[in-house]
């Protein structure tokens, strides 16, 4: 794959400069606007908001922005729906930002935890963005939302088998072996699911930009979050540390079998927890 632009390094570093460095930094780097008038001073004040964690605020300048501006309006509102769900672009700067693996998903998915199906229904909304952006205009910025998105539903996905804040994804909660699961594909047999696993067994294949996420999932819904995340990246040509991270981990698992056969679920899963998701 060929190397990144310098623009399509900033966005896929979690560029959107200014809102990421805010984030990390905790200070306002945007001006405050009494009474903004005009694409540019509604989208200050917008962003001003969003520094402050205040989103309903950022909410009802976003909706204020022009057609013209509709598709910063969808990324910043992903990203701010996002955050209200515990997916903060600093969380994703600090576990993904140097490139994403199977542990970095887990980091993510504590970071998040408790999941629960109302926080999925959110992190969907957020995903779905992506669809309203430019692909002829703003094709990075598309991919990014994308990327972003898919990210965060496979942390979610995986952060509903937490039951509190500041939990762990523990093994057991992948397969009932836990670390004891054999780590090859080859001799994966009797990886079986947990006891009553939110990610139950199932070969779901939802279209994420028309169906909705509600009630129960399953490893399906995983195995398609990877395949969103293969594609968000193939569309920013994502070299170096994200194509043998992030890249790595989502083809890793498009490559694993996912059918009705009970073994092939725990290959399945017994392939999750070989690359490193859960402790």
């Amino acid at each position: 794959m060929r190397n990144f632009s310098l623009k399509q390094k900033a966005l896929l570093t979690f560029g959107i400069a200014a809102l990421s460095t805010a984030l990390l930094a905790g200070c306002n780097v945007f001006s405050i606007v009494d009474k903004p008038s005009g694409d540019e001073q509604i989208l200050s004040k917008a962003r001003a908001c969003f520094d402050q964690a205040d989103y309903d605020c950022a909410r009802e300048y976003y909706a204020q922005l022009s057609s013209s501006y509709a598709d910063v309006r969808a990324s910043e509102e992903a990203f701010m729906i996002l955050a209200e769900n515990g997916a903060t672009m600093a969380d994703f700067m600090e576990t993904f930002g140097s490139g994403g693996s199977g542990q970095a998903l887990t980091e993510l998915a504590e970071r998040m935890a408790p999941g629960s199906e109302v926080k999925r229904l959110k992190i969907h909304e957020a995903f779905k963005k992506y669809g309203s952006i430019s692909a002829a205009d703003n094709p990075s910025l598309r991919a990014l939302v994308r990327f972003v998105g898919s990210v965060a539903l496979a942390a979610e996905f995986l952060s509903e088998e937490i039951s509190s804040s500041g939990g762990q994804l523990l093994k057991t909660r992948i397969s009932s072996l836990g670390g004891a699961c054999p780590s090859t594909i080859q001799a994966c047999a009797n990886c079986t699911a947990p006891t009553d696993p939110i990610l139950k067994n199932g070969i779901s294949n939802p279209d994420f930009l028309s169906s909705s996420l509600n009630g129960q999932i399953d490893l399906g819904h995983f195995k398609k979050a990877m395949v969103e995340m293969s594609a968000a990246l193939n569309e920013l040509s994502a070299a170096g540390g994200f194509s043998d991270g992030a890249g790595g981990l989502s083809q890793d698992i498009l490559s694993q079998d996912l059918d009705n056969n009970l073994g092939t679920q725990e290959c399945f899963r017994s392939n999750m927890l070989s690359l490193g998701i859960g402790r």
